[in-house]
């Protein structure tokens, strides 16, 4: 008797471990890691880095964007001169933005210096991340995405930004928010970090 339990047990065992995961078709994510400091990215030439680490499932794995995506409907960078907005977030899935303390103690996003376009601010460090193998199998998906960020993000003289706004000051705080968009238009959870002082 104790044989048939313990085969039965280990058969339910085996079946849960055969079990697809129930996730919810919108990526769900927890922020795993921020971190700051010079020259994360070799080569890249930047006087300070980010990189941005976040677990996620989702239920129909249907996450990332290739190069050739960005560039079709519906995710292709304009959207038609009939919509007053002209952008379109689904050009990007890793929406982080960064906020900084300024010289009054009240946070600001860090505009994007390299390229002013006329975007707002908040959308200035959006990114996208391509599919891997198993992102475009259709199936329920958990993983990891390292998401780096190599630009000039620190002013290092201790002073003040210019008009407030800018660049992540010596001494005082920031941190970031962060969510991620699949392939299907829907946006998870927003995570934000702690509060840092650099």
């Amino acid at each position: 008797m104790r044989l048939f339990i313990l085969i039965c047990g280990l058969g339910c065992l085996f079946a849960a471990c055969l079990r697809k995961p129930n996730y919810p078709d919108m990526p769900v994510i927890t922020l795993r890691s921020v971190v700051f400091g010079p020259n994360i990215t070799p080569g890249s030439g930047a006087l300070d880095s980010m990189l941005v680490t976040v677990h996620f499932t989702d239920g129909n794995g249907d996450l990332g964007l290739s190069q050739q995506d960005r560039q079709a409907s519906p995710f292709s960078k304009y959207l038609p001169r009939t919509d007053s907005s002209k952008f379109n977030l689904r050009y990007y899935n890793f929406l982080l933005t960064i906020f900084a303390e300024n010289a009054q103690g009240r946070f600001d996003t860090i505009p994007d210096r390299r390229t002013r376009t006329g975007f707002t601010d908040e959308k200035s460090r959006y990114g996208a991340f391509a599919p891997t193998d198993d992102m475009l199998k259709g199936q329920p998906i958990e993983g990891t995405i390292k998401y780096k960020v190599s630009d000039k993000l620190a002013f290092f003289n201790g002073g003040t930004p210019t008009q407030n706004r800018g660049l992540i000051v010596k001494g005082r705080r920031w941190y970031v928010t962060l969510s991620i968009l699949d392939r299907g238009g829907n946006v998870s959870n927003k995570v934000q970090s702690a509060t840092f002082i650099y």
